[in-house]
């Protein structure tokens, strides 16, 4: 049995959302995965996952090739209204 689609998403799935919500609020376009490993202090793998996971989830979706290449699919429910 594979995982299944949650529209659930971790604290740290969450602030990944949001730094990439104010990012393109700010700048117009979305971050990249280099600019979104120097803000969390992670390293590139870890946000590779988490944009993995939300891909997976649904909320966000990538174009292939593109160092700017996420686009926001949906935000979640307790987000739609803002």
């Amino acid at each position: 049995m594979g995982k299944s689609k949650t529209d659930k998403i971790t604290p740290l799935q969450r602030d990944t959302l949001d730094e990439i919500y104010r990012h393109i609020d700010a700048k117009g376009y979305p971050p990249t995965v280099k600019e979104l490993s120097v803000t969390f202090g992670i390293s590139h793998s870890s946000v590779h996952e988490r944009i993995n996971q939300l891909v997976r989830k649904e909320f966000l979706r990538r174009e292939g090739r593109k160092a700017r290449g996420l686009t926001v699919a949906k935000r979640p429910e307790d987000m739609a209204a803002n």
